[in-house]
């Protein structure tokens, strides 16, 4: 992969991830992936979007734990999954 090449795509990814479009942030990182998948920064890259794609997701999973746990009673279900991520 060339160097400016590269910079470029791994800038995009970082754009598209701050922009909260993961969608094109993943085609970024395939277009890097088709020109050099063992490249470095292909390879963090595609670290940047899984974690960004799995804080998102932990956002998500907070938010609907917090709005049950406002609007319902407390169920086996409900503790556990607030165990899971470190509430009770």
């Amino acid at each position: 992969m060339g160097l400016a090449l590269g910079y470029r795509h791994a800038l995009n990814v970082q754009i598209f991830i701050k922009m909260h479009r993961s969608d094109y942030a993943e085609k970024q990182l395939k277009i890097m992936q088709q020109i050099d998948e063992d490249h470095t920064l292909t390879q963090l890259a595609n670290a940047w979007l899984g974690i960004a794609v799995v804080s998102n997701f932990t956002v998500q999973c907070n938010d609907i734990l917090k709005f049950h746990l406002c609007i319902g009673p407390e169920t086996y279900a409900l503790t556990s999954s607030l165990m899971v991520v470190g509430w009770l």
